[in-house]
């Protein structure tokens, strides 16, 4: 986990082939201190390491993102104590160490970020 104090999971909810977590940012992280100054907003790079993080969590191993077919940032996300974001991730296996995945965040305020990718499963070198 890279973003060890970024977010903490507030509720967890997982199927065979999706998850739907809320989260809480923390609005004191040292990334926002550059990202922007005074003017904080969630980095598309976190959005993306999350997704990746709670997919690892659910399939127990580390995985990588080797293709995004769509990222769309739809409205930004400014990091404020008490919001939460729900994140919804589906997949399919299609191939052996790859997988489709959907994934998107939703505020109060409606969707703001969504994904289309393939992960794969990282061997352990």
């Amino acid at each position: 986990m890279i973003l060890r104090n970024f977010y903490t999971t507030q509720d967890w909810q997982a199927a065979e082939q999706s998850i739907r977590a809320v989260i809480r940012l923390n609005p004191q992280d040292e990334i926002f201190a550059g990202h922007f100054p005074g003017q904080p907003v969630v980095p598309g790079v976190c959005m993306i390491q999350i997704v990746k993080e709670l997919l690892q969590r659910q399939l127990g191993r580390p995985v990588q993102l080797s293709q995004a077919t769509q990222i769309k940032f739809l409205q930004p996300v400014i990091p404020v104590a008490e919001q939460l974001i729900k994140v919804s991730i589906n997949w399919s296996s299609e191939e052996k160490d790859a997988f489709p995945v959907q994934a998107q965040w939703e505020t109060e305020d409606g969707l703001c970020f969504k994904l289309n990718g393939v992960f794969r499963h990282q061997s352990a070198n």
